[in-house]
Parts: structure tokens; sequence; C-alpha cells
């Protein structure tokens, strides 16, 4: 049994023209992956774009979130001030309720 498509995903699309002509051609909703330099979420909705995803951002931030701490904490450690890392920062009761 084959799956059915129900869905277009175009990684790196970002032309809005681009993007009308594929919605033209196309009966499935176009999924982008968003990007800084992509257009706003409203233009690309009005080119017809229909599902957006954020691929690897969330990781992407996180990691360079991880890295200020780390050369904050280097920079802590020479000054032997390591509260000074812990701010800011979030409780773990807050970061529980997340989950």
């Amino acid at each position: 049994m084959i799956p059915a498509i129900s869905v277009a995903f175009v990684l790196g699309l970002c032309n809005l023209d681009e993007i009308r002509q594929i919605t033209n051609t196309i009966d499935l909703p176009l999924n982008l992956m968003l990007v800084p330099e992509m257009p706003t979420i409203a233009e690309l909705a009005s080119a017809g774009a229909r599902r957006f995803s954020v691929g690897p951002a969330f990781f992407q931030v996180a990691y360079g979130q991880a890295q200020s701490v780390a050369k904050e904490l280097l920079h802590a450690l020479a000054q032997q001030n390591s509260a000074a890392m812990f701010s800011p920062s979030i409780a773990y009761d807050a970061m529980n309720a997340l989950f």
C-alpha cells in the first residue's frame, strides 16, 4: 500500500512569486520551513502557503544560548564569580510547569 501525499514541502523556498506559481500548479497545501530571511507569514499565506515549520530553529536558538552561557561561565570563573552565570535563569518549578 502506498501512503497518500497530503502536503507539498519545499525546503528553502522564500520567493513569493515562486510560491504563487507552485500553489497555483498543485492541489496540495504548501508547507514552508521558516528561516530568518523570509517574507512575513501574512505575505507567505497570501502567496498560497498554508503550513509552516520551524525546522531546527528551536535547537539553533537553544545551542546559541548554551554557547553564550558557557562563555559567561568561563568569564565568571576567571573573575571568581560563578553566581553571575545563573542570571537570568528559570527556576526548576517554572521549568517543570512547562511540561
